[in-house]
């Protein structure tokens, strides 16, 4: 079997699953999910910092 068997067969089973309906709206659901929480999460640690910061100079003022 040489390498251009091989990549064609690679590329026949992607598009063989590409084209299976059933899971593409399952996987474009799954993929905006993944996105969403890890945007979600990054806005957390952003609203986390500012308030860590502002606490560790209130700190730093009352104890000097």
């Amino acid at each position: 079997m040489t390498k251009e068997d091989q990549n064609q067969i690679i590329k026949d089973k992607w598009v063989e699953h590409l084209q299976r309906e059933d899971n593409i709206p399952e996987s474009v659901g799954e993929i905006y999910r993944n996105w969403l929480l890890g945007k979600i999460q990054q806005a957390s640690e952003q609203l986390k910092q500012p308030a860590n910061s502002e606490g560790d100079q209130q700190q730093e003022e009352q104890s000097a």
